[in-house]
C-alpha cells in the first residue's frame, strides 16, 4: 500500500431529505423521465458519469509522459496506479530513514531493539540500513583480527572469527524482526482481502436494493448507510481497487436511475455538489504555484479522492467544471515530472563527478612511491579528492552507496599501504639505530686499547661499518653521529698527542695561513680588477700549498679566509659587472636601429636565462641532499652555496640585459 492510498474519507451525516453529496449520478434524461412519469419505473440505461471522474488523472500523467496534445477530459479509469508510482518514486528519492554508518555496533543493536519494542514492522528499510552498517563494522573487525592473527605468526587458513555477544544479540534481533515482519505482511494481506469481500458484499446489497423498485424511496437511508460503509473500508488489494470501484459506481448509478427524486431536491443536490467541486478546483489551481511540488502532488491526490466522493452536477456544467479541474491537475503533474527530471539530471552530474573522483583515487593507488615526500604528496592529493567528494552532491540512490564504497576502498587501501610502508621503514630505522648504538659502544671500548695504532686501525674499520649500518631518522641522526665522532676523536686525539712534531707543523701552518689572511686584508679595494684578482689568486695558491692546521682552529681560520676572499671577489666582480653592463649597453646602442638583431640578441639572452635557471634548480636540488658535519662535506656544501649565489646574480644580470633590449625594441 503506497502513501496515496492511506487517506481516510471524512464521515458525513446523511438524512433522507438531502440527496447524497457523495457519488450519485442523475442525467438529464432521468430527470425528464421522473418529471413526466410519477411511476417508480427505473431508467437504468441513461447515465453520464459511468466511471470514477478522477481516473482521468492517470490519463493526464500518461499524456504528459508521452507529450500528448489531446485534451484529457473524459473520465475513464482510476489514477491510483500512476499516483502510486509517483509516490513510490518520491519515497525512493527521499528516504525517511537516517544513515547508520557512523553508529557503533552497540548503538545499532539498541536502534534495532527499539524498532522491535515499538513494533515498527514497516521500518524494513531502516532495518536493512542497520544490517548493512553492522555487517560493514563486523567485516572490518574480522579483517583486523585476521591481520593480528597473521602478525602473530599464524597461518591464515587456521583463522576463525568468534562472534561477540553483540553479534549474537544482533543476529537474534534480526531473525525476530524477519519472523514478525513476515507475520505482519501476511496479516495485512489477509485484512485487505477481507476488506475486498466486505466491499463486494456492499455492492451486492446495493444491487438488491435497486431490485426492490416498489420500496426504493423508503430504502434511501439504508442506501446512504451502505455508501458510507463502502467508503469507510479503505485498504484492499490495489489490483482490485479499480474493478471494485467500477462495480460500486455502476450499482450506485442503477439505484439513482431507479430512484424517484423530486426536481427541487435534485437541483439542490446539484448546487451543493457544484459548490464543492468549484472549491476543489480553486484548491487545485492554488497548487499550480506551490513551491513544494512533491507536497502539491500529495495534496492533489487528496483533492482527487474528494472530487470522486462528491456527487454529480447539472449536465450542462459537468464537462466545463471537470475540464477546469483536469487542466490544473495536469499542470501539477507536469511540474512534478519536471522537478524529478531536473533532480535526475543533477544526480547524473553528481554521479559523473564521483566516478571521476573514484578513478583519480584508484590512479593514486597504482603509483609507486620512492620517498616519504612522495607518500605525503599522494596523501594530500587524496585528502583534496575527499574534499571534492563532499562537494560533488548526491548521486541517484541506486549508485550513490556503491560509488561511496568504491571511493572509500581506494582511500583505505592507499592509507593501509602507506601505514605498512612506514611500519617497514620504522623497522629498518630501529635496526640501523641498534647497529649504530653497537658501533658507538664498540668505539668507546676501543678507546681503552693500549696500542694506539691498533686502536686507530680498528676505528677506521668501524667508520666504514658506520657508513653501511643503514639510515636512521633525522631526529636521531645528528645525536648518534655526534656521539660516534666524539668516541672516534678520543682515539685520534690520543694519536695526535703522541705525534708532537706533527702538531708543531700544524701550528706553523696555522701561523702561515694567518699571515696570508693579513696580506689579503691589505689588498686595496680600488686596485685594478685584473691586478686585484691576480693578487688574490696568488695568495690562494699559497694558502692551498700550506698543510693542515690544528683541528680546533680549522673552522675558524677557514671561515675567516673564505669571508675575505669572497668579499674581494665580490668587490672586483662588481667592477667587472659594471664594465660588462656598460659594454653591453654600448653594443645594444650600436644595433638599436636593427630590430632583427635586437630580436636575435633577446632570444640568445632568453636561452641563457633558461639554462641558468635549470642550473640553479640542479644546485638547489643537490643542496637538499646535504646534511653533513665533516670538513670535506662542509667545504663542498659551502662551495655549492657560493655557486648557487653566483648563478642567482647572473640571472639578475641577464634579466637586466633583457630589459635593456626590450626598451630598445619598444
Amino acid at each position: 500500500m503506497n502513501e496515496l492510498d492511506k487517506t481516510s474519507p471524512s464521515k458525513e451525516n446523511v438524512t433522507p431529505e438531502t440527496v447524497s453529496t457523495e457519488i450519485q449520478t442523475t442525467t438529464e434524461e432521468t430527470v425528464a423521465a421522473i418529471e413526466k412519469d410519477e411511476s417508480d419505473s427505473c431508467v437504468s440505461d441513461v447515465c453520464i458519469e459511468t466511471e470514477s471522474p478522477a481516473l482521468t488523472l492517470s490519463e493526464t500523467v500518461a499524456r504528459i509522459n508521452d507529450n500528448a496534445c489531446a485534451d484529457p477530459c473524459t473520465e475513464t479509469e482510476s489514477p491510483a496506479m500512476s499516483i502510486a508510482e509517483f509516490a513510490e518514486e518520491e519515497e525512493q528519492q527521499n528516504p525517511s530513514f537516517k544513515l547508520f554508518h557512523d553508529m557503533t555496533k552497540e548503538e545499532l543493536v539498541n536502534t534495532l531493539k527499539e524498532i522491535l519494542e515499538t513494533s515498527r514492522l514497516d521500518a524494513y528499510r531502516e532495518v536493512n540500513g542497520i544490517r548493512k552498517a553492522f555487517n560493514d563494522i563486523r567485516e572490518k573487525e574480522a579483517e583486523r583480527e585476521l591481520a593480528e592473527f597473521i602478525d602473530a605468526g599464524n597461518a591464515p587458513e587456521d583463522f576463525s572469527s568468534t562472534p561477540s555477544e553483540l553479534d549474537i544479540e544482533f543476529q537474534r534481533l534480526s531473525s525476530d524482526f524477519r519472523q514478525r515482519r513476515t507475520e505482519y505482511v501476511a496479516a495485512e494481506e489477509a485484512r485487505r482481502l477481507a476488506n475486498l469481500d466486505k466491499k463486494k458484499e456492499i455492492v451486492k446489497q446495493i444491487l438488491d436494493l435497486t431490485e426492490d423498485i416498489d420500496n426504493i424511496n423508503l430504502r434511501f437511508q439504508e442506501f446512504r448507510e451502505l455508501q458510507s460503509d463502502f467508503k469507510e473500508i479503505r485498504d484492499i488489494p490495489q489490483s482490485e481497487e479499480n474493478e471494485v470501484w467500477k462495480h460500486f459506481q455502476s450499482a450506485v448509478e442503477q439505484f439513482y436511475d431507479c430512484l424517484k427524486v423530486n426536481k427541487e431536491l435534485r437541483d439542490l443536490d446539484f448546487k451543493k455538489n457544484l459548490e464543492l467541486k468549484r472549491q476543489l478546483v480553486e484548491e487545485v489551481k492554488a497548487l499550480e504555484t506551490e513551491e513544494d511540488v512533491v507536497g502539491a502532488l500529495r495534496k492533489l491526490q487528496e483533492l482527487r479522492d474528494q472530487w470522486r466522493e462528491v456527487g454529480p452536477v447539472a449536465k450542462e456544467l459537468r464537462d466545463e467544471i471537470w475540464k477546469e479541474f483536469n487542466a490544473s491537475a495536469s499542470i501539477v503533474f507536469r511540474r512534478h515530472q519536471d522537478y524529478f527530471e531536473t533532480r535526475k539530471a543533477i544526480e547524473q552530474k553528481a554521479e559523473e563527478k564521483k566516478i571521476r573522483l573514484c578513478e583519480e583515487a584508484e590512479n593514486v593507488l597504482t603509483r609507486e612511491f620512492a620517498k616519504g615526500s612522495d607518500w605525503e604528496a599522494a596523501a594530500e592529493e587524496l585528502k583534496a579528492l575527499q574534499a571534492k567528494w563532499k562537494e560533488a552532491g548526491v548521486a541517484s540512490r541506486k549508485v550513490n552507496n556503491q560509488l561511496f564504497t568504491r571511493f572509500r576502498k581506494a582511500c583505505d587501501d592507499f592509507f593501509n599501504r602507506r601505514n605498512e610502508h612506514y611500519r617497514e621503514l620504522r623497522e629498518k630505522y630501529d635496526l640501523a639505530i641498534k647497529a649504530k648504538e653497537a658501533l658507538i659502544a664498540k668505539t668507546i671500548r676501543l678507546a681503552e686499547e693500549p696500542d694506539t695504532q691498533k686502536a686507530v686501525s680498528e676505528a677506521l674499520k668501524i667508520q666504514e661499518e658506520w657508513k653501511h649500518a643503514g639510515i636512521v631518522p633525522i631526529k636521531h641522526k645528528d645525536a648518534l653521529w655526534k656521539r660516534f665522532r666524539e668516541a672516534c676523536d678520543v682515539i685520534f686525539d690520543r694519536r695526535k698527542k703522541e705525534t708532537g712534531a706533527q702538531r708543531q707543523e700544524q701550528n706553523a701552518n696555522l701561523a702561515a695561513k694567518k699571515e696570508i689572511i693579513a696580506q689579503l686584508k691589505e689588498i686595496p679595494v680600488d686596485l685594478d680588477r685584473k691586478d686585484g684578482i691576480s693578487r688574490v689568486r696568488e695568495l690562494q695558491n699559497k694558502w692551498n700549498s700550506i698543510g693542515f692546521v690544528p683541528f680546533k682552529h680549522k673552522n675558524a681560520v677557514n671561515d675567516e679566509y673564505r669571508a675575505i676572499v669572497d668579499a674581494l671577489y665580490d668587490t672586483f666582480k662588481m667592477k667587472e659587472q659594471r664594465a660588462r653592463m656598460k659594454n653591453f649597453s654600448d653594443q645594444i646602442e650600436s644595433i638599436s636601429s636593427d630590430d632583427s638583431k635586437l630580436g636575435r640578441e633577446r632570444d640568445r639572452l632568453m636561452r641563457e636565462l633558461d639554462r641558468k635557471r635549470q642550473e640553479l634548480k640542479t644546485y638547489e636540488n643537490n643542496l637538499g641532499f646535504f646534511n653533513v658535519k665533516s670538513s670535506a662535506g662542509s667545504s663542498m656544501l659551502r662551495e655549492m652555496e657560493r655557486r648557487t649565489k653566483q648563478i642567482e646574480e647572473e640571472i639578475v644580470t641577464i634579466r637586466k640585459k633583457i630589459e635593456m633590449v626590450d626598451d630598445k625594441i619598444n
